[in-house]
């Protein structure tokens, strides 16, 4: 057994980084700094800490420890504002244990620090409340409290109140429980005041709750007469503690019951989320889990329609407005932004919410009204007439899409673009059940053009292909084939194939620019640079007053010069779409302005150039909130400050980019961020590390099959191998780069590898066959390295060979198609 330090909460495995016998787990970074504090008896500086946890170099100042601090407090401290355990003194941070250790049942899962809250509080007295829907665990948790808590108070007595509805029947229930005859008031404080201090517990005030205040008023409640409450609205005057489902591994803990059970962790996680992590609902399939298994009980939801029961005590109370809302939020998933659960609610919708959520009914978090699974559905088995409803939630989805499409192009656009991101799934579900008429094909429009800003998702292609199969008039038509390329284009593929069946839309019409502009991209992609130039000038002439469809062709125009070699008037046409986007407050237009002016200063070997912009669109990302595009960018930023030779503060770029990539399951992006962390350490000569990155860039390539990355990452194992003067191995590993290209290659990559190979040929002391056609055929090097050194190689006599071989061999191979 590992060290283990006593906390209020338990004791925390220095080893595993478990409090035993709870539910809680540090990550391996808290278990690291908690670890480091406790070996030492005196107060550590966040300077020490920062060198000793987490590696940095010293002199560099972060903020990450008190981040860190931050949660480690919530996990180990009963009251995270006022901590026992982890301190903070002498402009430094250390560790104390010591304190009393709760003995909790073997069967109570997950509310160790509901427990040690209530013990903290029982000290100030008054009203205590325990507060949450049917099934979480209220009265279970009183009990467990009035176990701990009972040798502070001369006595204790518990009220069982369900089905009492009267004040009277309130009093009287007290009465009996006290051993009184008389019932009233005075005579139970009296008698409550002979007895202090005690705790009296008054189970289950749901059916009284009309009068609880009047009755926990009655009762006087003082320091030495603490009154503890259970009920699933929150009774006025009392402290409350609002319970919800338990985490996964307490509910695991629950669902195993102590047994081995044959079940995976991923089948209990899944059957826990469809009970709510309920206590109530947990215990009645841990019964069941042994013979039927996790599958099964998950399929036949028998153990939902069992709690139906504690539903329905909430539910028949409810007046019949909020029940019908509740059907209808029931209906469209259980889960809603504000304003689509406003759109499908009665009238003072507000004030009915707050009743539902008094009622542990339904619940508010981030903007979102989310109904427990076992309410939804109880309330889905009741709900009439679904079709309504749909059509009132196509209704949002259709204005809320209208709303986001209106925004692009503006100062709105980051918000709005931000919130569907959230709201994205929600949006789905709702036109997946929906009835197809003309409401659904707009907003099947208006979905595709912000997914082509947001990302795609696989319905939206048959989505487009339903709505062009039935348009029937021009606009509706042209506009479903032009988001169809889109879509394409974004995938990757050919976006020319749907325009080849759209019909010439006539001039001076709006969808006549979006498609002239569609068109020059589909041109662009075929390598028709003249006839692409013409098609998205056509839109910066004829539709000047389409504004934001004029952006889009300026773009186009640029990359028609960069694909030209045309920088000057690539720069150009940038500059002009910067103008224009700054004006119309269109941040993104701008952002993609200052990245591609980075890309073509970069391109055109002006590095501090290039880094400048790079700086500038990394903040304007930042402030825009678009996190995916400021990833890129830091990407961007960390390969330039690695090729000045700044390789600390490029790892450092590349690090962060790497981790919003492996946050989001960015795979193939992640893959070029080690690739690029590969190339630092290649430079630093730290070659185990380059080859540790090339292997996880490997990794990350190849579980998406991402051809093009596998390729480059064995070019820079080449250049590794090459790097340590390993040749031959090198010279193997470029050449099984080229072959992946396969049949069909750009002559672009396959004239950067054979020139890696040529290299590599040429120092080997062999000969290179066609090197003039090579040379030619190999793209502009911002560093003139590869093509300055395949010169020397083969002009030069045998002593220059040599001293080429010293002077640029290996940064040829380090930076050449990096």
């Amino acid at each position: 057994m590992g060290r283990r330090l006593r906390l209020q909460k338990g004791e925390l495995d220095l080893e595993t980084g478990e409090i035993v016998g709870t539910s809680i787990r540090l990550n391996p970074k808290e278990l690291s700094l908690a670890s480091r504090l406790a070996d030492s008896d005196a107060a550590l500086p966040v300077e020490t800490l920062l060198t000793d946890v987490w590696g940095y170099r010293p002199g560099v100042r972060s903020r990450t420890v008190y981040s860190t601090v931050g949660r480690l407090r919530k996990k180990i401290e009963v009251n995270p504002k006022e901590p026992v355990h982890l301190l903070q003194s002498d402009g430094g941070y250390r560790l104390v244990e010591g304190a009393e250790i709760l003995e909790l049942p073997d069967d109570f899962h997950g509310r160790v620090d509901a427990v040690a809250t209530l013990r903290s509080w029982v000290a100030e007295g008054g009203v205590l409340g325990i507060h949450g829907s049917g099934g979480v665990g209220k009265t279970r948790l009183a009990e467990i409290a009035v176990t701990h808590l009972a040798s502070r108070f001369q006595t204790h007595v518990w009220v069982a109140l369900r089905g009492v509805r009267q004040l009277e029947d309130g009093l009287g229930a007290v009465a009996r429980a006290l051993g009184l005859g008389d019932a009233s008031a005075s005579r139970i404080r009296a008698a409550l005041s002979a007895r202090q201090p005690i705790l009296l517990v008054l189970d289950d005030l749901d059916d009284l709750h009309a009068h609880a205040a009047d009755l926990v008023e009655a009762l006087e409640p003082s320091a030495a007469r603490t009154v503890l409450v259970t009920a699933r609205r929150q009774v006025p005057g009392a402290r409350p503690l609002t319970l919800r489902g338990l985490d996964v591994w307490a509910s695991r803990r629950m669902l195993r019951a102590g047994r081995r059970l044959d079940v995976d962790d991923e089948a209990l996680d899944r059957l826990a989320e469809q009970l709510d992590h309920l206590p109530l609902a947990l215990t009645m399939a841990a019964h069941w889990i042994g013979s039927l298994g996790a599958a099964a009980l998950f399929e036949q939801g028998a153990i939902l329609k069992g709690l139906h029961g504690t539903v329905e005590r909430s539910w028949s109370r409810a007046p019949a407005p909020q029940r019908s809302w509740l059907c209808a939020l029931a209906v469209v998933g259980g889960e809603a932004p504000l304003s689509l659960a406003l759109a499908l609610g009665p009238d003072e919708a507000m004030v009915h919410l707050q009743e539902l959520v008094h009622r542990s009914l339904a619940q508010v978090r981030d903007g979102r009204v989310r109904l427990l699974e076992t309410v939804r559905s109880f309330a889905a088995d009741r709900a009439a007439d679904p079709l309504p409803i749909r059509a009132a939630a196509l209704g949002w989805a259709a204005e809320e899409l209208e709303r986001v499409v209106r925004s692009i192009g503006g100062p709105e656009q980051g918000g709005a673009l931000a919130q569907l991101r959230v709201d994205q799934s929600v949006l789905v579900r709702v036109l997946e059940d929906s009835p197809r008429d003309e409401t659904w094909d707009r907003a099947v429009l208006d979905f595709a053009v912000v997914l082509c800003r947001v990302g795609l998702i696989p319905q939206i292609d048959g989505w487009l292909q339903h709505v062009s199969g039935r348009a029937c008039v021009e606009p509706m038509r042209v506009w479903s084939l032009v988001r169809q390329s889109m879509v394409i284009e974004r995938r990757g593929g050919d976006p020319m194939a749907p325009l080849r069946l759209c019909p010439e839309p006539r001039p001076e019409t709006h969808h006549g620019a979006d498609y002239q502009v569609q068109l020059g991209v589909a041109l662009l992609h075929h390598q028709q640079l003249d006839e692409a130039a013409v098609a998205f000038r056509s839109v910066v002439v004829g539709w000047p007053q389409t504004e934001l469809v004029v952006r889009r062709a300026r773009l186009g125009l640029a990359r028609v010069r960069r694909a030209q070699r045309d920088l000057d008037g690539c720069l150009d046409e940038l500059g002009q779409l910067e103008r224009l986007a700054r004006i119309a407050g269109d941040g993104l237009h701008e952002l993609v302005a200052l990245g591609t002016r980075a890309q073509v200063a970069r391109q055109g070997g002006e590095a501090l150039q290039a880094e400048v912009w790079t700086r500038q669109a990394r903040a304007l990302a930042l402030e825009l909130g678009e996190a995916p595009n400021a990833a890129h960018l830091s990407k961007m930023l960390g390969t330039l400050c690695g090729l000045s030779g700044r390789v600390a503060e490029g790892r450092r770029y590349l690090r962060e980019a790497l981790s919003y990539y492996q946050r989001h399951a960015l795979l193939q992006s992640e893959g070029f961020v080690w690739m690029g962390l590969a190339c630092l350490a290649l430079w630093e000569g730290d070659y185990d590390g380059c080859e540790t990155d090339l292997v996880h860039a490997d990794r990350a390539f190849a579980s998406t099959g991402f051809e093009p990355g596998l390729n480059s990452n064995q070019a820079l194992w080449g250049r590794a191998r090459a790097s340590r003067g390993e040749l031959r191995p090198a010279l193997a590993h470029f050449e099984r780069a080229e072959a992946g290209l396969g049949p069909s290659p750009s002559r672009r990559a396959r004239a950067m590898f054979r020139g890696l190979q040529a290299v590599c040929r040429l120092q080997l002391g062999e000969t290179v066959a066609h090197l003039p056609q090579l040379l030619k055929d190999l793209p502009d090097d911002p560093t003139g390295v590869l093509i300055g050194e395949l010169i020397e190689l083969s002009q030069g006599s045998t002593e220059q060979q040599a001293d080429a071989r010293a002077r640029l061999g290996h940064r040829a191979l380090d930076r050449a198609g990096g």
